[in-house]
C-alpha cells in the first residue's frame, strides 16, 4: 500500500497468514491513520514486511475509553521486517513486538529505526505501557531485534520495556542510539530489561540518551547485558540499576548525571564497571549487600564525600579517580612518627620497609586509623630513618 491516504475511525492494516500461506513482501507506506480504536498496523505470521513513513494518531486519551491500543503491533511469526520513520501519537503502546505462549513461530530479524513516539502515556497495562514494549514467550521467542535512532517522548510506564514472559523468550536484542525524554514518575525504568532468568541472553544497550527520567534510566534484570556509551540524566532515580541475578554485566564508558539517588547501583555478581563518569548523584556507585566479585576500575568519581558506597567487601575496586584504595609513599622520619596514608578508609593492610641499616629489628604500623598510622620500631638507634610504605583497603563503608 503506497500513497498519501488518510484512514479514520478504526480502519487498520492487519497483515496475517491464512492457513499455511504467509503474506510476503508487503509495504505499508505514507499512510495517515486517525482515531483508530484498535491496533493500527499489525504484522502476524508475515515475512519481508516494510512499514515506513506512516502517521498514526489515536484519541488524546485512550486510557479514558479503556482501549489498550498499539500503533505498530508485531506478533508471532513476523519475520524480516523493517519499521522505519513512523510517527505514533497517544497510543497505549507505541511499538509492540510480542508473542504468545503457543505453538506459533518466533518473531525474528526485526529492525525498528528512526521512529517517533509522542505522548504515549497509557498506564493500564502495567510496565509494558508507554513507548516500545517487547514481550517474548519461550515457545515463540523474539530473536534478533534492533531498536535504533528512535525518539520516545513522554512514555508511560517505560520508554523501552523488554521482558521474557517465560524463560528463553528473548534473544539478541540491541538498543542503540535512541533518545528518551520525560518519563512518568511511576515508571520502572526508561529502558527496562528482564529475561525472567534466561541464561545467555544477549542484550546490548549502547549510545542512548535519556533526559528527565524520574526513575531508573536503565533498569536491568538480565545477565550478560552490555551497557556502554550512554548519556543519562536521572534527577530522581538511578542512572543504571542492576538487580540481583543480573550477573556478568559490562558497564563501560557511560556518562551519568543524577541528583537524589545513586548514579549506578548493582546487586549483581561478576560484573565489570569501568571508564564511566558520574556527576551529582547521592552516591556515584553503590555496591549492594548481594554484589560479589565485581571489578570496579578506572571510573571518574566527582562526589567528594559519597563516591562509592561499598556494602559488600567481596569486590575488586581500584584506580578510580576520587576513591583511593591503594597508596604508596616514602618518609624520612623518626621511629614513632605519624604518617598520613590518604586512602578512603582505615587500611586493611600496611607494609613498611626501612631503607636504612641502622634499624636492627622489626618495623610495624600501629595506631592505624581512617587517615593516619604510626611507624613503630621494636629496636632502633636514635635519629631519622628512611622508610617506604604501602597501604591498602578492602572493606565496606
Amino acid at each position: 500500500t503506497e500513497g498519501a491516504a488518510t484512514w479514520s475511525n478504526g480502519e487498520t492494516y492487519y497483515l496475517h497468514h491464512y492457513s499455511d500461506y504467509y503474506p510476503t513482501n508487503f509495504t505499508v507506506e505514507r499512510v495517515e491513520i486517525l482515531n483508530p480504536h484498535m491496533d493500527a498496523i499489525t504484522c502476524h505470521r508475515a515475512r519481508h514486511i516494510t512499514v515506513r513513513d506512516n502517521v498514526i494518531k489515536f484519541p488524546n486519551n485512550p486510557e479514558a475509553t479503556g482501549d489498550a491500543t498499539s500503533g505498530l503491533e508485531i506478533e508471532d511469526g513476523c519475520e524480516d521486517a523493517l519499521y522505519e520513520n513512523n510517527a505514533v501519537y497517544n497510543a497505549s503502546v507505541c511499538i509492540f513486538p510480542h508473542t504468545h505462549p503457543t505453538s506459533y513461530p518466533a518473531i525474528a530479524n526485526i529492525n525498528i529505526k528512526d521512529n517517533k513516539c509522542f505522548f504515549n502515556t497509557f498506564s493500564g497495562v502495567g510496565d509494558t505501557g508507554g513507548g516500545i514494549s517487547i514481550d517474548g514467550a519461550a515457545t515463540a521467542p523474539i530473536l534478533n531485534l534492533t531498536l535504533e535512532n528512535n525518539l520516545v517522548d513522554a512514555g508511560g510506564r517505560s520508554n523501552v520495556y523488554v521482558a521474557a514472559t517465560e524463560k528463553s523468550g528473548i534473544g539478541r536484542v540491541h538498543i542503540r542510539n535512541n533518545r528518551f525524554m520525560y518519563l512518568s514518575p511511576t515508571a520502572t525504568g526508561s529502558i527496562q530489561v528482564n529475561d525472567n532468568g534466561t541464561s545467555g541472553t544477549e542484550f546490548v544497550i549502547e549510545g542512548n540518551r535519556c533526559y528527565g527520567c524520574l526513575r531508573q534510566s536503565i533498569n536491568v534484570m538480565a545477565d550478560n547485558a552490555i551497557i556502554k556509551g550512554n548519556y543519562l540524566y536521572s534527577p530522581a532515580g538511578e542512572g543504571i540499576n542492576l538487580s540481583s541475578g543480573a550477573d556478568y554485566g559490562i558497564i563501560i564508558g557511560n556518562i551519568i548525571y543524577g541528583d537524589t539517588s545513586s548514579c549506578l547501583n548493582t546487586d549483581a555478581d561478576y560484573g565489570i564497571i569501568s571508564d564511566n563518569r558520574f556527576n551529582g548523584c547521592a552516591y556515584d556507585i553503590q555496591l549492594g549487600t548481594s554484589a560479589n566479585d565485581n571489578k570496579v576500575f578506572d571510573n571518574i568519581l566527582t562526589n567528594a564525600s559519597k563516591n562509592i558506597w561499598v556494602r559488600n567487601a567481596a569486590n575488586d575496586i581500584k584506580n578510580n579517580t576520587g576513591f583511593v584504595t591503594r597508596n604508596i609513599g616514602t618518609a624520612d622520619v623518626d621511629c614513632g612518627a605519624t604518617v598520613t596514608h590518604g586512602i578512603v578508609g582505615t587500611p586493611t593492610y600496611i607494609q613498611i620497609t626501612a631503607g636504612d641499616t641502622g634499624i636492627t629489628s622489626g618495623i610495624y604500623p600501629s595506631a592505624i586509623g581512617a587517615t593516619t598510622f604510626i611507624i613503630t620500631c621494636t629496636d632502633s638507634g636514635d635519629g631519622t630513618y628512611n622508610f617506604s610504605w604501602e597501604a591498602g583497603w578492602v572493606g565496606t563503608n
